[in-house]
């Protein structure tokens, strides 16, 4: 398994993995999510892919399948009366496809973002 930047060429890959989310997101609340739909579309998951304050990271296996991501999105607190400035990387959605679970991938995905 290898760990890297997510490419225009998985968003088919992870389009899937987001509807997975979703899709159990709805089964739990259906009055707030909707079936058949996703956190983003096609367009939008394109920007955020080319962003670098928003890097997607995917795992993908020997033949470059993708088997999770992580969303991340870089922060900056400004200094202020009560706070010095410093950068975060926030971690704003992390998935691993439903035939991979528990096989690693969400820990290697959340131990490559930490370091």
């Amino acid at each position: 398994m290898q760990i890297r930047r997510a490419q225009v060429k998985d968003i088919p890959a992870i389009m899937k993995l987001l509807s997975q989310v979703l899709e159990i997101h709805a089964s739990i609340r259906p009055d707030i999510f909707i079936q058949g739909t996703t956190k983003y579309t096609v367009e939008e998951l394109t920007t955020i892919i080319n962003d670098d304050q928003k890097a997607v990271f995917v795992a993908v296996d020997e033949d470059d399948q993708v088997l999770g991501y992580a969303f991340t999105q870089l922060q900056e607190q400004p200094f202020s009366t009560n706070m010095v400035q410093f950068k975060s990387l926030f971690i704003d959605d992390l998935c691993v496809d439903s035939t991979q679970r528990s096989q690693g991938v969400g820990r290697t995905l959340l131990d490559y973002v930490k370091a």
